[in-house]
């Protein structure tokens, strides 16, 4: 608890969550897009076939 007087930094408990327990048994992809991840694949493909725009949790191109 902070002291009297001093601001309180939020929470990051999930982040020093033990690795086990921040890992699902199935692929992320599968937990967030479901079925549609195939067809958003196929979006990534046309419209940014060489990856330009991505991070850790963006949509893969087919085959990667």
């Amino acid at each position: 608890m902070a002291a009297e007087g001093q601001a309180r930094l939020p929470s990051r408990a999930a982040d020093r969550a033990p690795v086990a327990r921040r890992t699902a048994a199935r692929p992320w992809p599968d937990l967030y897009h479901g079925a549609n991840y195939p067809q958003l694949q196929q979006v990534k493909a046309r419209w940014d076939p060489r990856d330009f725009f991505h991070h850790d949790l963006s949509v893969r191109p087919p085959g990667r």
